[in-house]
């Protein structure tokens, strides 16, 4: 080795062997290299990260959307939920399945039929234009709003009307009051 231990501390040592030149794990003793090694191998690959990493969601719930992939290939839905943590859209009457219950079940009916997810790279917008799907890109209108924007006609793509977000905050319990938090407890 290049590197003599009595000038360097040991530890750095160390961390130079474990990320600079990496040995298979049978040739190293120390604990703590391992676990370095092991540390950064989970951070670089970490699903997580990618997810991250992934661009602004153009598929919105209420988007109508058509299946370009799979076995559903072609089918035309609307988007009921978009689960963002696994990546995947619930399409309304596409990717459908039946299961069947256990003959003690409370339920009637000896199957159900409801929709799988779909991974959001196998679905595409449908343009309003067209009819076709569509990539989309997004852009800003004159007057600086964010807009959705059709690649194959140009079109503007309205974020579909859904449930309104309340941002205002509720007071809880455990709160303070606003005219105790403005009071001045202190002199000068």
């Amino acid at each position: 080795q290049c590197l003599e231990s009595s000038a360097l501390d040991q530890s750095f040592v160390s961390l130079l062997q474990c990320h600079l030149f990496p040995l298979p794990f049978s040739h190293r003793t120390d604990s703590t290299s391992i676990t370095r090694q092991k540390m950064s191998f989970r951070g670089l690959f970490n699903p997580t990260f990618a997810r991250l990493a992934a661009s602004a969601w153009k598929v919105v719930q209420g988007d109508k959307v058509t299946i370009v992939s799979g076995s559903g290939k072609g089918q035309v839905g609307e988007v009921v939920k978009v689960l963002r943590k696994s990546e995947q859209v619930i399409v309304k009457d596409c990717n459908m399945v039946k299961r069947r219950l256990k003959k003690d079940h409370p339920s009637q009916k000896p199957e159900i039929t409801y929709e799988r997810p779909v991974h959001r790279s196998r679905v595409a917008i449908v343009d309003p234009v067209t009819n076709l799907p569509t990539r989309v890109k997004f852009g800003f209108l004159e007057d600086g709003t964010k807009v959705r924007i059709a690649k194959r006609s140009g079109a503007v793509l309205p974020r579909p009307a859904g449930p309104a977000r309340d941002t205002k905050r509720k007071e809880g319990d455990l709160d303070t009051a606003p005219d105790l938090a403005r009071k001045v407890t202190y002199s000068q």
